[in-house]
């Protein structure tokens, strides 16, 4: 249930930590803040895959921030209403994920202002790596199909580029995905851009780790980069069997460059971890290792694949991970700065939601799995039904129907309990974001069992 009221009960955990305007809305990314995605498509920000408030090339770079789209997503959100395309920030709230709620990092920008003060890039899936639990398949997919819908050899061109020069004198900050940011060459046109036009912009992103070079030194000396790498493991074996094409060492040396080099421009340096099942139980050692170089560390909410997620685990597994957790934290907590404590508590919480919600479930199991396939269908039928033309809502229905089923007839019986049950335990406004963009891509990661 979304609560549209001022200060919600459910609200009020995150709001204590916030600063003091910035509880007069449930967020500011709105305002504030511009994300385009592969596709051309254009969110608010990264953690909302589904409302869009423009897309590129089809409209251009002002008509987007100026949209009526934009403004009804922020006064939704004025309204503490999360329904647009929020529901990661909301459930990591409703789960007392804290720290990894996305919308505290636009709490810094609760001005409002003619221009947005940050801009997300994710331009191309681009990547040196083929990490287990990456989604970048279904990022080359849509990609493609925008491309071919609209005649296109490129979504993101010297057109776009000159467009941003309009928008980079304003901004605060710059934030670049992937893929592997130091990968895209793209991304070095638009870090010359902003260094020739505004170089007071912070350059943010995030990197594997392994791509260091002279032109990458070149460039991170002329500017001010927040750098944030991803590691899962500090076990070489785990590492480069979930990061394939890595090399443990070499990415630890390059590490310390970038730590160094944050060191000397006062910048943010930190680890992202994703918490999957391969490295569950590294998650206390890799955050010990990090503390004791003084690096701060994020850990990711990973949801899908379903074959790797946490969340898909027994109540069993789940119960004793979640005491596994709760006695190495006790062992270390002295340790911890109090940004770590944050981190790691909210991390507990988040396990101990998803194991209450897996108790709940496993008693209800052989009910979800005679409701699944209907209830899945109903669902995102409605949601159909609410946006497009006839025809083309026709299509959509019809061919997430045939998904379903062509979805049940080519993973083995065994599985279709287990695959229908985990696509059902997922919430209808997930299921609806991937299924109605990519219905292969979900085939494809659900017979992952």
């Amino acid at each position: 249930m979304f609560f549209k009221k001022k200060y919600p009960e459910w609200f009020s955990e995150i709001n204590r930590i916030r600063p003091s305007r910035a509880k007069e809305t449930g967020c500011f990314a709105p305002q504030s803040n511009m994300y385009f995605r592969i596709d051309g498509s254009v969110t608010s920000c990264c953690h909302n895959w589904s409302y869009k408030i423009g897309h590129y090339p089809s409209q251009n770079i002002k008509d987007i921030w100026q949209s009526d789209q934009k403004k009804i997503l922020q006064k939704s959100l004025d309204s503490f209403d999360f329904s647009l395309g929020c529901y990661r920030c909301f459930m990591s709230i409703k789960s007392r994920n804290i720290s990894g709620t996305g919308l505290l990092d636009f709490d810094r920008f609760k001005n409002k202002t003619a221009f947005p003060m940050c801009i997300e890039f994710e331009l191309e899936s681009d990547c040196n790596l083929q990490c287990i639990m990456c989604t970048r398949n279904i990022h080359e997919l849509k990609k493609t199909k925008k491309m071919q819908e609209n005649n296109l050899t490129e979504i993101y061109d010297t057109k776009f580029i000159n467009e941003l020069k309009e928008f980079i004198p304003f901004l605060k900050e710059a934030k670049f995905y992937g893929g592997e940011p130091f990968y895209i060459e793209s991304y070095y046109k638009i870090w010359e851009l902003i260094l020739a036009i505004n170089p007071a912009c912070e350059i943010s992103m995030q990197t594997n780790g392994t791509i260091l070079n002279d032109r990458i030194k070149e460039i991170l000396s002329k500017g001010r980069f927040n750098i944030g790498i991803s590691i899962d493991s500090i076990k070489s074996d785990t590492y480069e069997f979930i990061r394939k094409g890595a090399g443990f060492e070499k990415v630890i040396e390059n590490l310390l460059f970038f730590q160094n080099y944050c060191k000397s421009k006062k910048t943010y340096f930190g680890i992202s971890i994703c918490p999957i099942k391969k490295n569950m139980y590294e998650i206390p050692e890799i955050i010990n290792y990090f503390e004791k170089l003084n690096i701060p560390v994020f850990l990711n909410t990973v949801l899908l694949p379903p074959a790797h997620a946490l969340w898909t685990l027994s109540a069993n597994e789940i119960e004793k991970y979640h005491s596994f957790l709760k006695e190495s934290y006790e062992l270390e907590e002295v340790n911890f700065t109090p940004e770590t404590k944050k981190v790691y508590l909210s991390f507990i919480q988040l396990i101990h939601a998803w194991q209450k919600k897996a108790l709940i479930n496993e008693k209800e199991k052989e009910s979800l799995f005679i409701l699944a396939e209907n209830v899945i269908k109903v669902k995102i039928k409605e949601k159909i039904l609410q946006a497009g033309n006839k025809t083309n809502k026709e299509i959509k229905i019809e061919t997430i129907n045939s998904f379903i089923h062509e979805l049940l007839n080519n993973i083995p019986i065994s599985l279709h309990k287990k695959a229908l049950i985990n696509l059902f335990l997922l919430d209808d406004r997930l299921i609806i974001e991937i299924i109605s963009e990519e219905e292969k891509y979900v085939a494809d990661f659900i017979s992952q069992y």
